[in-house]
């Protein structure tokens, strides 16, 4: 070989080296873009995401009803045989001994409540925080998916462009051991030399085989993301809206993140709870109209009806519930205290994510910096190496050793520029960002709101507006105290003093075997080999 197409392989290590990030790529390469938009069109988990947000908005709907005018009609049909007996035969002979009569009722009932204490007003309160709740999750789940896409989308590429650097180093090193042994039977080299290089091949070939699984995973993984096997794709674009400090990505995943928003949206669900335990004791005051027919059913005449009308206001007054509504507050202040309480867990949870992924960003970065001098030097090595092993200053060791240091540095270079552009796209995800409306141009996107308005306005009429403002004035008034940790305190902590014996430090070797009483029977213990000697 005599290395005499060292040049030639410098420019292919540099070529796949950078695969990842080429400067073009073929017009029919599926882009990022493409990808993603397919993915946010017909990806099932997002798609029960929205259908779950859609069966949230009826609750609002159903809330709603709760102060619009009923209406009902009730039918009963009735017929009545009667038998007399012996005793009533005989004070009245001439009646006959058996009596059918039918008779029907016919009613309509229209109720309108005026006010119920506040309950519906809860109801509708707590629906559109349960509405918002659902709206987060459902960006949440859109975000989870589209981080997902992207990862896969660039381990594709990365896992494409590392074979092919494992490929291009197994044909050198082929090359290579050919040589050597071409050499060692000219006794030019020895054996060692030539076992050296077939264990460099051997490595080489190791690594191909987990690239080749690594690859084939992540194909799996796009599939089933995206509904089909990965094309040709081409280069990944600079992601948007990137937060130029750490500060900025701070602020904006308090005020953005799904998931401190779907913590908030939460703690107003079970605020409005308390409100609707507390109208629980509340009066209510219904309107309520009946009109009705009362006569034989057959033969049916209408003239021959009894028509029968009423009108009437019903108050209610709850006077003792036996201390349940007094109970219901009381679970449901704790329930929202617990909720106040995952707020601040949430917003201490993402603000975690937020700095460990900015801190992978910025050593990523740091390591492109880095690897790509490593990759520099190693090339330089390398050349100075096969020129001085030409003229017998170098090893085959050496020679070897340069090689796999350039490679090693190409595919840690690969490596991180995968993973600097994977924490761009979760610092994203962190701050509420990484969603199809920041993403993508051209791609027509879910309203979530859209739903909603379909159906909120349907079934209304002309007095809800009066009858819902007349519920909220009777609705029961909620402050919100702050809350403060049960075991806070000024007092200063410290771990208590080991008293008793001292720890044997000696290895269990051995478990207890007895059931504890009254739980399973103690099962029997297997017979020795010397009970049957």
């Amino acid at each position: 070989m005599h290395f005499e197409a060292r040049a030639c392989q410098k420019s292919v290590y540099i070529l796949i080296a950078n695969l990842i990030f080429a400067a073009a790529a073929p017009a029919s390469a599926e882009t990022l873009a493409d990808a993603i938009a397919l993915a946010y069109q017909t990806n099932p988990t997002l798609e029960s995401a929205r259908y779950d947000l859609r069966a949230a908005d009826e609750g609002l709907v159903q809330a709603r009803s709760q102060l619009r005018t009923k209406a009902e009609l009730n039918v009963t049909g009735a017929y009545n045989r009667r038998i007399n007996g012996r005793v009533s035969q005989e004070v009245n002979p001439l009646r006959p001994r058996a009596i059918g009569s039918n008779s029907n009722i016919a009613q309509v009932v229209v109720s309108q409540p005026l006010f119920t204490g506040g309950r519906a007003t809860a109801a509708r309160d707590a629906a559109l925080a349960n509405i918002r709740v659902g709206r987060e999750i459902l960006r949440g789940t859109e975000g989870d998916l589209l981080l997902s896409v992207i990862t896969a989308y660039v381990d594709v590429r990365r896992y494409r462009a590392a074979l092919l650097i494992w490929q291009s180093s197994v044909d050198q090193l082929q090359r290579l051991t050919k040589e050597i042994g071409a050499r060692q039977v000219a006794g030019e080299v020895t054996r060692t030399d030539v076992a050296q290089a077939e264990a460099q091949l051997s490595i080489a070939r190791q690594q191909m085989v987990i690239t080749e699984q690594a690859l084939e995973a992540a194909r799996a993984d796009y599939a089933t993301l995206v509904g089909h096997e990965p094309g040709k794709l081409s280069e990944v674009p600079d992601l948007p809206n990137l937060p130029y400090r750490v500060e900025v990505a701070f602020a904006l995943a308090e005020e953005q993140n799904p998931e401190i928003k779907h913590a908030i949206f939460s703690e107003h669900a079970s605020r409005a709870s308390i409100v609707a335990a507390k109208a629980e004791g509340q009066p209510t005051l219904n309107l309520r109209a009946e009109a009705g027919l009362i006569g034989k059913a057959l033969p049916y005449h209408f003239r021959n009806q009894d028509q029968n009308y009423t009108g009437s206001v019903v108050l209610t007054v709850p006077l003792s519930a036996g201390g349940a509504i007094a109970s219901s507050i009381r679970e449901a202040e704790d329930r929202n205290g617990s909720d106040r309480f995952k707020i601040e867990a949430t917003r201490r949870d993402v603000d975690r994510s937020v700095s460990r992924t900015w801190n992978h960003m910025i050593s990523a970065a740091a390591q492109v910096d880095l690897q790509s001098q490593q990759r520099h030097f190693a090339e330089v090595q390398l050349d100075g190496m096969v020129n001085e092993y030409r003229v017998g200053l170098r090893s085959t060791f050496d020679v070897l050793f340069a090689q796999q240091q350039l490679r090693d540095a190409e595919v840690a270079l690969l490596t991180s520029k995968c993973d600097h552009y994977l924490a761009e796209a979760s610092l994203l995800r962190q701050t509420g960002l990484l969603e199809a409306r920041t993403l993508l141009t051209g791609v027509q996107l879910r309203d979530p709101e859209s739903h909603l308005r379909e159906i909120g306005g349907r079934n209304s009429l002309p007095w809800d507006g009066v009858i819902s403002a007349l519920d909220e004035v009777t609705a029961p008034r909620f402050r919100q105290q702050m809350l403060r940790p049960s075991g806070a305190s000024d007092a200063n902590p410290s771990i208590k003093q080991t008293k008793g014996d001292i720890i044997q430090r000696t290895y269990s070797r051995s478990l207890p075997t007895t059931p504890i009483r009254e739980s399973v029977e103690q099962p029997s213990a297997p017979a020795s080999d010397n009970a049957h000697s």
